[in-house]
């Protein structure tokens, strides 16, 4: 589980990374540079959202609190939501 944790913060580090430069790809209206950074924001989202369920099924068949496992997976949730505006602001 430890793994998939590390991945989970990996993979949150490169959408930030990637977030950063979205702003401006969108103030120069440069398409190509928009459709790549929506590519990578959607796959880093979709991945991470993989990742979720497994450390999910993880820490439930560890026998660890459901309420906990609630409340880690809100906070990813909470963690991605920024990156999934940026998506938005890409797709118009």
């Amino acid at each position: 589980m430890e793994t998939l944790l590390k991945s989970v913060n990996t993979k949150l580090q490169m959408l930030e990374f990637t977030n950063e430069s979205v702003r401006e790809a969108l103030e120069k209206r440069h398409v190509p540079t928009m459709e790549r950074k929506l590519k990578t924001l959607q796959d880093e989202i979709d991945e991470i959202q993989d990742l979720e369920t497994k450390i999910q099924e993880a820490k439930i068949e560890k026998g660890e609190n459901i309420e906990d496992i609630k409340e880690w997976s809100s906070k990813i949730e909470s963690d991605i939501s920024k990156y999934e505006a940026s998506v938005l602001q890409l797709n118009s």
